[in-house]
């Protein structure tokens, strides 16, 4: 064969002026043809990788052609046999034809329909959410082909390829000698150039060097292992403008930005040359300005995994066969000012200055701490249940096993010199080595984002499955507690005697220790086991957070799992909380767990929240299913020796995410919007929302609550006049129109106030029309969004619906100083009123009325003028509330 690649390692081991061809003319004219018919059939096939794989760069026969130029880089001269170079050669012409459908066989016209691709597509769906239809097809098909492409070329140098008719088929390797010898093992080296360099050492490390057909000298053994190292290497290596070239670009619509990237850096790299130092170099053909500064680092971050991938295999060969490669790494890897010396930027300077995670242990240690969690150590039992929820239902659905499947349990027990220990386990899917090393240990790294999910468990990643755990963070929070953790994992498909152990004695200041159980550790079942050992005496108090005990403030940690939750503090207590029991138990019982009491009477008002309790009804989502069950509450447990808010909480997967303000009591179901899970958007609709609003002012007010903020939702609803109903409060308290028309009657001037907040201690002569007081939470926030839902609700804005409660009591003043308004004229006076602000109200900005806020004083006389010269029609210059507030 005469080679189109121009190699030296091709022309002295295969070429037509090689020893073989020289001593063995048989045999290499075998050879020859084979290569020939191989390199014409692996051309086929790769040239339709650029129409299904458009983002790619070349992978061509061009690419498989130059795979021998890197191995003239790579491999000392003698170091391989002809039977190597065959097999060498066959692979580089194999490795990557997986990257397009047409070699996927049998499958290839049903692969979108496949468990694996349906998995990457939920994967892509999930992490993109917006994206349309044809981006979401475009990213799938990358990651999908990506993944898989190395695992699909197995068994093609032995697959058979029908020509049509059925009964006659052709082969990759035409010779049958040479496929009956290689075939299979061509495919195991092929699907391993994807593996990490440990699987490939497994693989092939062991079995030596594998014999040639009969009919070729039997000293040319082949190196399995030796033929992977050097796959892995030169397909790494090969990256310069031959594989991006600006006509080839040309050819293809719009890339992908991370495909743009490297096709931008290869564009301009030449091809690489070997030093004497054993360093690849390479240099780039022109210079990367500054608007190509993102495919610089591209390239760079590249370099790195070729000089790591080198490296590596140098390694291997050197400890595991005793021959080394000349190139054993990359110049300037690692070093970006060293690699600019020879790939030239202009314009900048690459300073590695992007946010990096240096110190990863620093990092885990505050993140993961107080900074991002602040002083609660409860938080790590919420984090490490919500994991281990996840791998609970995950198990669910990889086995198909029922949806009240499974349990979780929390134990504290005493240890030792005023110690405390807390275990937390689950019997979900467990952990393997890999989820461990470069997940749980990786911080913001997260298994359920991650494209390795829809690799490894393509079942869960097809499915509807959604964890709670999004941030890849939340474990870190275990060190809130103590230094010392001890975790103890088998994995759903492993043996017992596969259970794993990692020990943390130290924090994350300190390398985790990995090995196997002991035989006192071994899990009999599949799922994980953490231990928080060493845990002082004041953490454990803190982490109680519940005057009646450890097992009630851990419940209202998890106060809706679905999954069935014990918590047991050894010696004193056990509580069990049966999976989604919230939807049906009394609500009593549901408001205790979310206080996270025994009982009501370690309340300063019990009766006050038993009748909130009662009041509690359900909210469902769009689909009709139950997502929460809340009570009005309006700021009544304010003043509770225990709550500055209501007790009520959001859940993530039945998790604390969250508080939903003053104003509600109740669980609502939501989704996390911040990694310290304390803040969440929530699911209900908002039919569901106004019905249960509308019952919940059916039912009236508690004692216990503003009158004012009652009114404004009667009125907001359209439920009740407001005759009757406190729509301002004095030095007396709330007042009713008639109260107030009582309280101005024989004054001069009031001093009015639009304060936002409620001032327990408003002075004599002072009105308060608080207009803002009902403006945040989530119950204001859902009227917002849900004001046009109802028919009956009116469409102004909620801020003017607050100035209608404000207009009457407005309205109310000046009735009382004799004026003649009607009901129908009360917000048109406003509107006119407060149009004329600066000629009847003056600002006080000094004394003792500075905390009430805005203030102005009303003065009769000139309030009356004003009225009498209002035109019967005119509405005056309407002027917003926060045009009043300024």
């Amino acid at each position: 064969m005469n080679p189109p690649y121009n190699s030296r390692l091709f022309s002295s081991t295969l070429g037509s002026e090689s020893e073989l061809k020289t001593h063995h003319e048989q045999v290499w004219a075998v050879i020859d043809q084979a290569l020939r018919e191989c390199r014409k059939r692996a051309s086929a096939i790769a040239s339709t990788i650029r129409v299904e794989n458009p983002d790619l760069t070349d992978h061509s026969v061009d690419h498989l052609d130059a795979l021998w130029q890197m191995a003239d880089l790579v491999v000392h001269e003698g170091d391989i046999n002809p039977s190597e170079a065959f097999v060498l050669g066959i692979v580089f012409m194999l490795h990557d034809l997986g990257n397009t459908r047409i070699s996927h066989g049998p499958d290839r016209d049903s692969w979108k329909s496949s468990l694996e691709y349906r998995a990457f597509r939920k994967q892509v769906e999930r992490s993109s959410p917006g994206a349309g239809r044809e981006d979401i097809e475009r990213r799938t098909n990358f990651l999908f082909l990506r993944s898989v492409h190395a695992k699909r070329v197995e068994d093609i140098a032995v697959r058979e390829w029908s020509t049509g008719n059925g009964h006659e088929f052709e082969y990759l390797i035409e010779s049958h000698a040479l496929r009956q010898a290689f075939g299979e093992w061509i495919g195991k080296i092929c699907r391993s150039h994807n593996d990490d360099i440990s699987s490939v050492i497994t693989e092939f490390g062991h079995i030596g060097r594998i014999a040639p057909p009969p009919d070729f000298p039997q000293h040319w053994k082949v190196d399995l292992l030796k033929i992977a190292c050097l796959l892995r290497a030169c397909d790494a290596m090969h990256v310069d403008y031959r594989r991006a070239s600006a006509f080839e670009r040309s050819l293809r619509s719009a890339l992908m930005p991370e495909s743009e990237l490297h096709w931008t850096f290869q564009r301009k790299l030449s091809l690489p040359t070997l030093e004497e130092s054993g360093l690849i170099k390479y240099t780039s053909v022109s210079s990367f300005e500054q608007a190509d500064a993102a495919a610089w680092w591209t390239c760079y971050d590249y370099l790195r995994m070729v000089d790591q991938e080198l490296r590596e295999c140098h390694s291997v060969l050197r400890s595991e066969r005793n021959i080394t490669l000349k190139a054993h790494g990359v110049r300037g890897a690692g070093v970006p000012s060293a690699l600019a010396k020879t790939i030239q930027c202009k314009g900048w300077i690459p300073l590695n200055a992007r946010v990096t995670v240096e110190d990863p242990t620093s990092l885990a240690r505050m993140l993961g701490g107080t900074v991002l969690y602040g002083k609660k150590p409860e938080v790590a039992i919420r984090e490490i249940v919500q994991n281990a929820r996840d791998a609970v239902v995950a198990y669910r659905v990889i086995t198909r096993t029922s949806e009240d499947w499974g349990e979780i349990r929390i134990v504290s027990e005493p240890q030792p010199d005023d110690r405390f220990k807390i275990s937390i386990s689950d019997n979900g899917i467990g952990m393997t080595y890999r989820v461990i090393s470069s997940y749980l240990l990786s911080f913001g790294r997260s298994l359920w984002r991650d494209p390795y999910l829809a690799e490894s468990m393509p079942s869960l990643a097809a499915s509807d499955f959604e964890a709670v755990g999004r941030f890849g963070i939340g474990w870190f929070s275990v060190f809130l507690m103590s230094n010392h953790v001890r975790i103890i994992t088998r994995h759903y498909e492993a043996a017992p005697s596969d259970t794993l152990v990692l020990e943390m004695d130290e924090g994350v200041a300190s390398r985790p220790v990995l090995r196997l159980a002991g035989a006192s550790e071994i899990l009999h079942q599949p799922g994980t086991r953490i231990e928080i050992l060493d845990i002082d005496t004041d953490t454990w108090h803190s982490t109680i957070g519940s005057a009646s005990g450890f097992v009630y403030g851990a419940a209202k940690l998890c106060p809706a799992l679905d999954v069935d939750l014990i918590v047991e503090e050894v010696g004193t207590d056990r509580l069990m909380l049966k999976a989604s029991d919230w939807e049906h138990i009394d609500s009593e019982l549901l408001m205790l767990r979310l206080l996270g009491l025994r009982n009501f009477d370690e309340l300063t008002r019990p009766d006050y929240a038993r009748s909130v309790a009662s009041r509690m009804m359900p909210l469902r989502n769009d689909n009709g299913e139950i997502v929460g069950r809340l009570a009005l509450a309006l700021y009544g447990f304010q003043g509770d020796r225990f709550f500055n808010n209501a007790p009520n909480l959001v859940v993530d997967g039945g998790l604390a995410s969250g508080s939903l303000g003053m104003d509600v009591a109740g669980v609502l179901f939501g989704s996390s919007s911040s990694v310290v899970r304390d803040s969440a958007h929530t699911y209900e609709s908002a039919s569901s929302f106004l019905e249960w609003l509308g019952r919940q002012v059916e039912m009236g007010p508690l004692g216990e609550w503003k009158p004012q903020i009652f009114a404004f939702l009667c009125h907001t609803l359209g439920r009740s006049d407001l005759e009757g109903a406190s729509v301002a409060y004095t030095s007396e308290g709330p007042v009713t129109v008639e109260q107030l028309t009582a309280w101005v009657h024989g004054r001069e001037r009031v001093i009015l106030s639009f304060d936002i907040r409620l001032n327990s201690q408003i002075r004599e002569g002072v009105v308060s029309c608080p207009l803002y007081e009902f403006s945040t939470g989530w119950l204001s926030d859902r009227l917002r969004e849900t004001r046009d839902v109802r028919m009956d609700l009116p469409s102004e804005r909620l801020n003017e619906i607050a100035n209608r409660i404000s207009a009457l009591a407005l309205a109310s003043i000046l009735r009382a100083w004799g004026a003649d308004i009607s009901k129908d004229e009360e917000v048109d006076v406003a509107r006119y009123l407060t149009g004329k602000l600066q000629r009847i109200l003056y600002p006080i900005r000094q004394g003792e009325l500075r905390q009430l806020g805005p203030v102005f004083v009303l003065v009769k006389s000139e309030a009356l003028e004003i009225l009498s010269s209002r035109p019967a029609s005119d509405e005056g210059d309407v002027v917003k509330q926060t045009d009043v507030d300024q």
